[in-house]
Order: C-alpha cells, then sequence, then structure tokens
C-alpha cells in the first residue's frame, strides 16, 4: 500500500471516527433534553425512561396516577398518552 493510500485510509477512519462521536453526543444531548423537559413540566417522579422512534416516552406518577407521556426533545413538547 503507498503512503498516500495510507493516509488517504487514516484519514477516512478519523472522519468516521469523529463523526460517529458527533453522532453519539447528538443522541445524548437529545436524551439530555428530554429529561430535563419531563422536570420542567413537573414529572419529576417517573419510570420507564426509553427512547421511542425520535422521541422518548417515560411513565409518570401525578395526582396518585401513572401514565404514560412522549417527549420531544425537537419541539419541547410533552404529550399524555392514553
Amino acid at each position: 500500500m503507498s503512503r498516500f493510500s495510507s493516509a488517504l485510509l487514516a484519514g477516512a477512519f478519523l472522519a468516521a471516527s469523529a463523526g460517529l462521536a458527533l453522532a453519539a453526543d447528538s443522541g445524548a444531548n437529545r436524551m439530555t433534553q428530554a429529561l430535563n423537559l419531563l422536570e420542567a413540566q413537573g414529572y419529576g417522579s417517573f419510570s420507564n425512561f426509553k427512547a421511542d422512534g425520535a422521541n422518548y416516552q417515560a411513565t409518570v406518577t401525578q395526582d396518585g396516577q401513572s401514565f404514560t407521556v412522549v417527549i420531544n426533545p425537537d419541539s419541547g413538547q410533552v404529550t399524555r398518552q392514553g
């Protein structure tokens, strides 16, 4: 393999690695935003927090009742289901 090919391959690897790191960081930021939205809406007590496609969902308890909410970190909306 020539030096040029090795350098090109190494550059491509570094670029791909950086892209994966940014994607992982973006996912962590979206999750943090979703968690912050839950707390801001008064849902400090929740369980079963998980990704649901582009959104997140959690089971929350309010006034003694449990229900599911869907959190959209992009729009900032927390919607009660059911």
